[in-house]
């Protein structure tokens, strides 16, 4: 409720920049995809948003431009497409034994 209200706040006289931080941050799952669908109106609408999250996945759905902070440097400015190319991936593969009967 909260995060809702600080929102509404922010929105009251129709800014061109909102800044926003951490803004799902402890909401569930429904109140966070909800947030995602109103943000995105919101800046389709002419709204500029900066948001601090540390859901990469909020980032991935939200932004397109990313910048990362480490230790109070930004160390990165890309794209998010771009951020995700240079990210390492592991495969893991499982191979689980076979059931023992019960004796």
């Amino acid at each position: 409720m909260k995060r809702r209200l600080m929102i509404a706040r922010a929105l009251m006289h129709e800014p061109k920049l909102l800044i926003l931080d951490e803004p799902t941050a402890g909401v569930d799952i429904e109140l966070r995809r909800s947030m995602w669908g109103f943000l995105k109106d919101l800046n389709a609408k002419g709204t500029t948003i900066i948001l601090t999250t540390h859901y990469l996945e909020e980032a991935e759905m939200l932004c397109r431009n990313i910048g990362i902070i480490q230790h109070g440097e930004l160390v990165e400015n890309t794209s998010m497409k771009n951020l995700l190319s240079k990210l390492k991936s592991e495969t893991f593969i499982l191979d689980l034994a076979p059931k023992k009967p019960a004796t």
